[in-house]
C-alpha cells in the first residue's frame, strides 16, 4: 500500500511545473529556517527582502549595492556575537551561530547572482502572460533571444547560460 502512494506520489511531483516545485521548495525552507533558528532566522530573511528590492530597481548594476549591503550585515552580527561572547561575557545561543553560517552562505549566493546578472550571464524575464496552472506539465523550457543566452519562459525566472 504504501509503494502504491510513493509511486503516485512520485508520479505527481514529476507532471508539476517547475514553478510550484521552486514554490513548495521556497516554502519547506522558510519553515525549516523558522523551525531551526527561531526569531533568528529573521537574520535570513532581511538580506533575501533587500536583494528583491534592489533587483526591481537596478538589476544591471546590483552586484556593487548587494555586495556592500550583504557585507556589511554580515560583519555586524559577526561584531554583536564578539561583543556578546568577550565584552559583555554572555552565552551566545547557537541559533545564532546556526544563522550566521546560514547567513554566510546566503552571503555567497546572492553575491553570485548578482555579479551573474551585472556581467549578462543570467537574464531575469518577467513575463505575465505565462499563467499555467499549477499541474499542467511545462512547455519548451528555454528559448534563445537575440543576445546569445538562453532564457527561461516561466513567470519570474532566471535563465542561466551554459
Amino acid at each position: 500500500m504504501i509503494e502504491i502512494l510513493a509511486d503516485e506520489f512520485s508520479d505527481l511531483l514529476i507532471e508539476l511545473t517547475s514553478d510550484f516545485r521552486y514554490l513548495v521548495l521556497s516554502v519547506g525552507g522558510c519553515v525549516l529556517a523558522v523551525f531551526t533558528m527561531r526569531l533568528y532566522s529573521v537574520l535570513l530573511f532581511i538580506p533575501v527582502f533587500v536583494f528583491i528590492l534592489l533587483l526591481s530597481f537596478a538589476p544591471c548594476s546590483v552586484h556593487n549595492w548587494v555586495f556592500g549591503i550583504q557585507m556589511l550585515w554580515q560583519t555586524f552580527w559577526h561584531l554583536f556575537v564578539q561583543y556578546r561572547e568577550y565584552c559583555s561575557r554572555e552565552p551566545v545561543s547557537i541559533r545564532l551561530f546556526l544563522a550566521l553560517s546560514s547567513l554566510m552562505l546566503l552571503t555567497q549566493r546572492i553575491t553570485s547572482l548578482s555579479m551573474d546578472l551585472q556581467e549578462k550571464r543570467v537574464m531575469i524575464t518577467f513575463n505575465a502572460s505565462s499563467k499555467r496552472k499549477l499541474w499542467d506539465k511545462p512547455q519548451a523550457s528555454t528559448q534563445h533571444t537575440g543576445s546569445g543566452f538562453p532564457t527561461v519562459d516561466a513567470g519570474v525566472t532566471a535563465g542561466v547560460s551554459t
